[in-house]
């Protein structure tokens, strides 16, 4: 575990010395981005995690609340409460299956206008946020990202 000078603190301007600091920068970088997307969804009241699962029922139409929670890194009761408000909303249909069946999510016609229109709207919030760092730069923490999330989602803890 790092020593208390190896943190940098939100008024410390040092750069990150140790993995224990990358993995906080990391964190408030995720954080940072999901903030800026949810104030550029917001006029759609849209969250960004409720884009995100639009996406994938759109993708998938019939897809279950477990498999839905399993591509958003929800249990398949946050995927649950998630889909409910989308389907308060209009956005998301599903049918009660049988017992011991899963139940399946489709999107709406509604759903289908308001994830384009909020497709557009994550282009462009993503363009803007990539032209504040050089091209070269944007183009290595796209390999990092991708390398890291594929091991990190392959090893066990």
């Amino acid at each position: 575990m790092p020593g208390k000078s190896d943190h940098v603190g939100p008024d410390d301007d040092r750069q990150p010395t140790s993995t224990y600091t990358l993995v906080d920068t990391i964190l408030l970088v995720g954080h940072l981005v999901e903030h800026r997307m949810e104030q550029a969804l917001n006029g759609l009241s849209l969250t960004a995690r409720q884009y995100q699962a639009l996406r994938h029922v759109a993708d998938t139409p019939g897809l279950s609340r477990g498999a839905l929670g399993r591509r958003l890194r929800l249990s398949p009761q946050g995927a649950g409460a998630l889909a409910r408000r989308l389907r308060e909303a209009g956005l998301v249909d599903y049918v009660d299956a049988s017992p011991g069946q899963p139940v399946s999510f489709t999107i709406t016609e509604s759903g289908q206008v308001s994830l384009a229109e909020a497709s557009s709207i994550v282009a462009i919030t993503t363009r803007h946020i990539l032209s504040l760092l050089p091209e070269m730069t944007v183009e290595c923490l796209a390999d990092a990202t991708r390398t890291l999330t594929d091991r990190l989602e392959k090893s066990p803890m």
